[in-house]
Parts: C-alpha cells; structure tokens; sequence
C-alpha cells in the first residue's frame, strides 16, 4: 500500500513540474508520439537505439540499487516506473536548453554582425544582407522577411521590427530605434549611441553566460549532492544489516523509498534549472 501511495504522489509531483513540456495524456502508448514531436521540434536529434540503451542502462541500474537496498519486488517497479516516466521530461528539458544556447548564440551573432557593417556602410539594406549570412534557422527567416519588407516600402524600423517583434529584448529595440534614426538623420548623429550599442551587446553576452554557467554548476552540484547521498545511504544500511533483516522490514522499506523518491524529484529540479530562455524574460519589452 505504501509503494502505491509512494507511486501516485511522486507522478503527481512530477507531472506538475513537467506540465508545462509534456501533457499527462501524453504518456498513454497512442500519444508517445507528441513526446518525439516535441523534443525534435526543439533540435533532438531522435536516435532510438540510442534513447533504448539509456533506458537499459538505468534499469539495470536502479534494479542494482533496489537489490543494495534490499527492496522488495513492488517497490523495485515503483521506483522503475516513476524514473522511466521521468526519462521524457529530461530529454525535453534538455532539448530546450540546445535550442535556447543556439537561439541566444544566433541573435547575438547577427547583431553584432550587422552594427559591423552598419558602422561601414551605414545602409541598414547593405547590412541586412551582409549579416543574413551568418544566422540560420528562424532567425534567418526572420531577417529574410525583414529586407524583403526595406525592399518593398524603404521603411527601416519597419523593416527591423520585425526582428524586434521576434526577439524583444531592449537591446533588439535600441538596434531598431538608433539605427532607424541613423539613417534618417545621418549616422554621425547617432555614430555615438550606435558604438554604445556594441558595448550592450557584448556585456549581454558576457552577463547572459555567466548566468548559464552558474545555472549549470548549480546542477552539477546538486546532481553531486544526491549522488553521495545515496552512497552515505549504502554505507548507513550496510552498518543496520549487522543487527536486522532487512529484507523483513517493512518500515526500513517504506523509509527508503521515500528517501530515493526525494533524490529523484531532487535531480528532477535540478535538470529543471536549465530548461529557461537564454534571453530574460525581465529584459524584454512584453
């Protein structure tokens, strides 16, 4: 009874972290197929044998941990089940945290390529097409529609909102606005501002990875956490072993299942951590 109760807690817990990647119908055989929609659609790379033998992998390791700990029968599947349920989640988040690296990496890169050639040229058509070259995916598309939109109405900030409606970040908005400006005005009006520009760009960068490098060290340390933990754990039951059956215990059982779900929800949180938008939330415009 424990085990079940053990089971239909840890799933809701976390169904409602993973709610916003992975729908709980999701999990039914006929809609497996989101899940793979999903995680491609975020730049996985679907590799099936490779995706079979994590599975395997973690089985055989947590039917290694179950007999360690002593675990009955019930409680070994549980624990199997609740870390397989998992295994989508982590992949997603995983997935977004690629896809986000990629995005930031491809808006920076245009932008400083394109105040580059801006500063040269000092036609924003000639930089647009000049820096199309070096971003690719949505982004590309992005700017394609943009000097086709200058191409057809000469209107510059029209033309750039476009990328600003995409990527709205204030540092987006303050390209579109000099820039737009500078060509209005003439560029040594704005020559100032559009260096100034530079300088955001590149403490942007600078700001944003070192972020990501906190964000990541955080997990890495409380991945590290669980995992001594768990063979402090080992070493704790090793010592009761001496004085009692541990495979008669129920109580010992129900303490540790509880005990390895708390690790599991624990790394869950931990992968969490680097699932967000490269690019601030509280640094864009909406």
């Amino acid at each position: 009874m424990m085990a079940v109760i053990v089971l239909v807690i840890s799933l809701v817990i976390m169904l409602i972290i993973g709610r916003e990647e992975i729908h709980p119908s999701w999990y039914l055989p006929k809609n497996w197929v989101n899940i793979r929609k999903t995680s491609i659609g975020y730049g996985l790379i679907w590799q099936p044998k490779k995706q079979g033998l994590l599975f395997l992998l973690i089985s055989m390791g947590l039917l290694w941990l179950s007999d360690q700990f002593y675990l009955p029968v019930l409680n070994t599947a549980v624990l199997m089940t609740i870390c397989w349920a998992s295994i989508p989640i982590v992949w997603i988040w995983q997935a977004q945290f690629q896809y986000h690296a990629l995005e930031f990496e491809q808006i920076t890169t245009f932008l400083q390529h394109f105040i580059a050639y801006f500063k040269s040229s000092e036609k924003v058509l000639l930089s647009l097409s000049e820096s199309v070259a070096y971003v690719e995916g949505s982004l590309k598309e992005v700017v394609e529609k943009a000097i086709e939109h200058l191409k057809q109405t000469g209107d510059t900030s029209a033309a750039f909102n476009i990328i600003t409606q995409r990527y709205p970040h204030f540092i987006v908005n303050n390209c579109q606005i000099w820039v737009a400006t500078a060509e209005r005005f003439g560029f040594e009006q704005s020559k100032e501002a559009i260096e100034l520009l530079e300088d955001d760009i590149d403490d942007w960068i600078e700001d944003t990875m070192l972020f990501i490098r906190n964000r990541l060290q955080m997990k890495n340390r409380i991945l590290l956490m669980c995992g001594m933990s768990a063979v402090i754990a080992l070493f704790n039951q090793n010592l009761l072993s001496s004085f009692l059956d541990l495979h008669e215990v129920a109580i010992y059982h129900h303490v540790i299942m509880l005990f390895l779900m708390s690790l599991h929800i624990t790394t869950l949180m931990a992968f969490r951590l680097i699932k967000g938008r490269w690019i601030a939330k509280g640094e864009c415009l909406r």
